[in-house]
Formats: C-alpha cells, sequence, structure tokens
C-alpha cells in the first residue's frame, strides 16, 4: 500500500496499491472507477500517532483496514474524485518539463475492487492498462531505465544506477 497525499488536504492520502513498486518513481497518475464508491477514513497513524485521513474503495476498506479503529468521514463516486490532485512521491525533472499535467486522480475503466484499494498507481512507460491510459489522457512518458534494466539519470538520485528489482528496497 502507497499513500499519495492529497494537495490542499493536511493528513489526508489517496490509498493505493501495487504489486511493482519498482514502478512507484515512474507514477503521473492514480486510476479510480468512476462508478466505484469510495469512503474517506480517519484513523490514528500508526494506531497511536496524529489522526490522519485515508480515501479508498469502500468495499476494501475492512480488506485494507480489518473492522474498526477507523471513523468514516464522508462517501463518495469515483467520479467525484476525478482531477483531485496529489503531491508526487518523487519529483521527477523531467516530468515537470514535459508540460503535461501529472499527479491527479483519472477515471479508468480497467479499475476494480477485487484487490488492492480501489485505487490503482499508474506509470506510463511500465505497463499496458498504464500506457492506453497515458495515451488516451496525453500523460507524461519519461522512462526510467536503460536497456539493461537500471534505473537511468532521469530517476531520483537514490536508485540511479540500480537494477530495477534491487532498487525496491530503496523504493518502498
Amino acid at each position: 500500500y502507497v499513500e499519495f497525499k492529497v494537495k490542499g488536504q493536511p493528513n489526508t492520502s489517496l490509498l493505493a496499491w501495487t504489486t511493482t513498486p519498482w514502478t512507484l518513481p515512474g507514477n503521473v497518475a492514480l486510476a479510480v472507477g468512476a462508478n466505484i464508491d469510495y469512503v474517506e477514513i480517519e484513523k490514528q497513524d500508526m494506531g497511536t500517532g496524529p489522526l490522519v485521513r485515508f480515501i479508498l474503495a469502500k468495499n476494501r476498506l475492512k480488506a485494507v483496514f480489518g473492522g474498526d479503529g477507523y471513523k468514516f468521514v464522508r462517501e463518495m463516486r469515483g467520479k467525484e474524485m476525478i482531477g483531485m490532485e496529489y503531491e508526487p512521491l518523487y519529483e521527477i525533472t523531467a516530468v515537470k518539463e514535459s508540460g503535461k499535467k501529472s499527479w491527479y486522480v483519472a477515471e479508468a475503466d480497467f479499475v476494480n475492487t477485487e484487490d488492492g484499494t480501489g485505487i490503482v498507481h499508474t506509470a506510463v512507460i511500465y505497463g499496458e492498462d498504464d500506457y492506453a491510459l497515458g495515451q488516451k489522457l496525453d500523460l507524461p512518458q519519461v522512462p526510467l531505465l536503460d536497456a539493461a534494466a537500471h534505473f537511468n539519470a532521469s530517476a531520483p538520485e537514490l536508485i540511479r544506477g540500480q537494477y530495477f528489482k534491487k532498487a525496491e528496497k530503496a523504493i518502498k
């Protein structure tokens, strides 16, 4: 699970899920299902810290957080979240310099609630669905791997030169 901090909403994060953490530096959008029900909940960070808010699919709530320890703040449909902006996990200069809109919530028909959080991390260069969505929305396409699968000079400094699977430890 990965927290993407919502711009303009302190202590509120969109909670996404990925099976490929090495693609996180390439994140340029989050995808939701327009007709999926989502919730914003409030809970104590790590059980004892300050109150934080998370947004995720309503029917994934118990699978992710269990049956208690949180309070409902609001419920919304995915279509209400479209356009919501979030802070990037990594500042990629080439993405910013592309002049293309990035780091916002988009609608995608491939999002489901069978597993994960109902919010899909999207890295245009690294997946068929991601690529199709990137083409449709004209998202930035910035390759971060070289031909030998090592992170290139456009990647965040902490992983440059590392083999993509080895870099997962630093990315997580």
